[in-house]
Formats: structure tokens, C-alpha cells, sequence
């Protein structure tokens, strides 16, 4: 699939959270139809997936944690697996 200027437009709208496809269509001057079908095209194609971020401090009982992991080498994708 070929990503064009369109389609990066509507990523990076998306890229604040899930705005409703309307308001991407009239910010980008496009129909929401076809924002609907790009952004669908998108997801089949394995280039967007759309997910809610949760704030582990708003959730009781719940705390955030940072390891860290060092290395001797930088293979990271062989030492991932």
C-alpha cells in the first residue's frame, strides 16, 4: 500500500487519540467517507492500529515501573528472542 501525503495527515491526527472521522475530514478538506476508508485500508494493511493509552496512576492499586536492561552487545532483535 502506498502511504501518500494524505495518509500521513490522517496519522498524525489520529496520533492524539481517536478524533472522530468527521473532524479529520473537515481539518484535511476531504469526505468523511473517505477518511473512513483510508483509515480502514490502513489497519487491513497492518500500517495503523489504533489503541487506547491507560494512565497507570489513574487506576487504583497501580503502579508505573522503569527496568532497565543492559546489554554487552546491540543486537537488540536476536536478544529479544
Amino acid at each position: 500500500m502506498k502511504i501518500d501525503d494524505l495518509n500521513i495527515a490522517i496519522i498524525k491526527h489520529l496520533n492524539d487519540g481517536r478524533k472522530a472521522y468527521k473532524l479529520i475530514a473537515d481539518a484535511l478538506n476531504v469526505s468523511e467517507n473517505t477518511i473512513r476508508a483510508r483509515v480502514n485500508r490502513m489497519r487491513e494493511a497492518g500500517i495503523l492500529e489504533i489503541a487506547g493509552l491507560v494512565d497507570p496512576a489513574a487506576i487504583p492499586g497501580h503502579s508505573t515501573v522503569i527496568i532497565g536492561v543492559k546489554l554487552k552487545t546491540t543486537n537488540l532483535v536476536q536478544k529479544g528472542n
